[in-house]
């Protein structure tokens, strides 16, 4: 119920007057002042808030008065209202947390499953996580990481059937080298027997460099060793050389335990008989020399031949499988600052030099 009047009391609005005389003579008395609701008692229809109050001008006075049960039944509704609000904003919430909880995991639980079934040995599965989150990128890792881990294997695999061949081939090649040597040894002894000494020194020499090509797969043996192998390799060509052939070594015994890449100097003394002596014209003996010298911390191997020389802008030197793969293993080992060189001129007996480093012993690049 709600009533205005101006400052002299004169009504201007009034909703319809009560019916009970209590309430009407509230609002029938100007002079009530009341700025806070006020509970007004002993009225027909319940109790009531009232409130009359000047306008902020001061030239009006309005006077409210609310039924307190039906301003409490609304206040009710409301809370009502507010309360089912919030229990639907509550259920919608719970829903839509246990919707995410139950997709992530999802996505946890195939990742798990897949690293357990990766863990009893399954490397063919592939995992399927939809989404971009985190789990969908430790999906394609996950994916990533079983392709690669099946490829090594398989790569293993090949690698040990391709060892498992290959130690095959050589166990029957140390079979066949077996029965060569038996039979070498056997010829050996029976030119022994008959006194045909050319032909014992041969197959002697033969089988000492079959047994140096064998041995324990060492790359580096001493100066010393090598040049026993090279007088074995001369020893043989000399039967098969249409000239005779010398070998001279001039090193001093202090060089003998330099290290050196296993079979350096063979090729080169080769090119020397087959490109030098055998290819010179002229009617004279073949001559190679073998020499040595330090050079600071280097050391210098020379080898002289006294053939048909060697034209160094013909580059003839290189061109063979042997040399060049001697020039390229010796700088492999040592660098480039190392390797083989040509010291003559054009029509002059060749000078091949091989320089190292000087190391003793046991001692390797």
């Amino acid at each position: 119920m709600i009533r205005v009047k101006n400052r002299f009391g004169d009504l201007l609005y009034a909703s319809p007057a009560p019916e009970d005389p209590a309430l009407a003579g509230i609002f029938g008395d100007p002079s009530i002042r009341i700025a806070e609701p006020q509970r007004i008692t002993g009225i027909s229809d319940g109790d009531w808030l009232f409130i009359s109050h000047p306008a902020a001008d001061g030239n009006l006075t309005i006077q409210v008065a609310v039924p307190l049960k039906e301003l409490m039944d609304s206040m009710r509704q409301k809370f009502g209202d507010i309360a089912m609000i919030t229990i639907a904003m509550m259920v919608t919430l719970l829903i839509i947390v246990l919707f995410v909880s139950r997709w992530i995991g999802r996505n946890v639980s195939a990742l798990s499953r897949a690293l357990r079934r990766f863990s009893e040995g399954n490397m063919v599965q592939t995992l399927s996580v939809h989404g971009r989150d985190e789990f969908a990128q430790a999906a394609v890792a996950f994916n990533e990481m079983t392709r690669s881990i099946r490829q090594l294997l398989e790569d293993i695999k090949t690698k040990e059937k391709e060892k498992m061949e290959m130690e095959l081939k050589a166990l029957q090649g140390q079979i066949n080298l077996h029965f060569l040597f038996n039979t070498l040894n056997t010829i050996k002894n029976l030119a022994y027997i008959q006194r045909i000494s050319n032909i014992e020194r041969l197959v002697g020499s033969l089988m000492e460099l079959l047994h140096a090509s064998m041995a324990d797969g060492k790359t580096f043996v001493t100066l010393e060793t090598e040049l026993q192998y090279i007088r074995h390799f001369v020893e043989i060509c000399k039967y098969k050389s249409i000239k005779p052939i010398e070998l001279v070594i001039g090193i001093e015994p202090a060089l003998l335990e330099a290290v050196i890449p296993k079979f350096t100097l063979q090729p080169i003394v080769e090119n020397a008989i087959i490109h030098g002596i055998e290819a010179d014209d002229e009617e004279k003996d073949g001559l190679i020399r073998i020499e040595a010298a330090r050079d600071g911390s280097d050391l210098v191997i020379s080898v002289i031949d006294n053939g048909k020389g060697f034209d160094p802008p013909a580059k003839r030197l290189f061109t063979g499988i042997g040399l060049s793969n001697t020039d390229q293993r010796i700088k492999m080992h040592y660098g480039e600052g190392y390797g083989l060189s040509v010291g003559n001129d054009s029509g002059e007996p060749t000078t091949v030099m091989i320089r190292l480093p000087f190391r003793k012993g046991g001692a390797q690049p």
